[in-house]
């Protein structure tokens, strides 16, 4: 059986977490996607060290700078984020997200990533219609 806290008592889930840290990933992989901004937001939410991560993601220069325009730590850690994925456009994925969540041994940070990065981008099917990718739900068509 595999033991994933991020899983919790859902085995099934716990193996797709396990296998997307495990071996080669393919290209083609939904941790290669883009990060969004609103995903990202939420990503921010999370338990971390807003500075150590951005050490890896944007440099010190911008920590300073940022820790000198914000007051409040939870906006610091959203614009580190967010600066980051400005500086890396489509290079910011998750799955790099998430190697430097786990060399910084920020292990259930990052199975909390990858569960949100699964959500996401998970097929929903929405009153019939297919609706992937960003869209979460759907809203009414409009009256004809």
């Amino acid at each position: 059986a595999i033991s994933n806290p991020a899983g919790g008592n859902n085995p099934a889930l716990a193996k797709k977490i396990a296998e997307r840290h495990q071996g080669p990933q393919t290209s083609g992989s939904i941790l290669d996607t883009e990060c969004h901004s609103d995903v990202i937001l939420t990503i921010a939410q999370l338990s971390f060290d807003w500075r150590r991560v951005g050490q890896h993601l944007i440099g010190n220069h911008c920590i300073t700078d940022i820790q000198r325009e914000e007051y409040d730590d939870q906006k610091r850690k959203e614009r580190m984020l967010l600066t980051w994925l400005e500086q890396e456009g489509s290079k910011a994925t998750y799955r790099h997200l998430v190697e430097v969540l786990r060399e910084l041994r920020y292990h259930a940070i990052a199975d909390e990533v990858i569960k949100i990065e699964m959500e996401v981008t998970r097929t929903v099917e929405c009153k019939g219609q297919v609706v992937s990718q960003q869209t979460m739900c759907c809203a009414p068509s409009p009256a004809s």
